[in-house]
């Protein structure tokens, strides 16, 4: 998909699709301590790093690193929840929890059932009339519904 096929039609003025990590100012800066382990940090050591400007390349398919604003994110979170680039059909199959995963397992409290209150869709949370989605990077996280 093109930014003539997504961009344009939601409207999104503030969202750019690069092939490059660029995150264009003014820009949250992020801190994390998800590789202290590696880094040999000892247990209970306080350790943070700063992650603003890691490449998120490898977590996404080539040419999908977005950067954007609040206002293109939450208005982007309002048509994809709508299915404003779908048809019926496709919007309904995007937002049912029945992509195939998604049951109770000994030993782990957050595995449950996939159901119409609380579930996955298709690249989307689904919990009762809500669908979200949660950005969890290098220290930032966010979510909208």
């Amino acid at each position: 998909m093109t930014a003539t096929e997504i961009i344009e039609p939601m409207g999104l003025s503030q969202t750019q699709s690069s092939t490059k990590p660029d995150i264009p100012p003014p820009v949250l800066h992020t801190f994390s301590a998800e590789r202290s382990e590696v880094l040999g940090v000892p247990p209970g050591q306080p350790f943070f790093e700063e992650t603003t400007f890691w490449n998120p390349s490898w977590t996404t398919a080539q040419g999908a690193v977005q950067t954007t604003n609040i206002c293109d994110w939450t208005t982007s979170m309002e048509a994809i929840g709508a299915g404003k680039l779908l048809s019926p059909e496709s919007h309904r199959v995007m937002v049912q929890p029945s992509v195939g995963f998604g049951h109770r397992q000994e030993g782990c409290p957050a595995c449950a059932e996939q159901t119409p209150v609380r579930g996955y869709g298709i690249g989307v949370e689904v919990r009762g009339a809500w669908t979200s989605q949660i950005r969890n990077f290098a220290g930032a996280v966010a979510t909208t519904g």
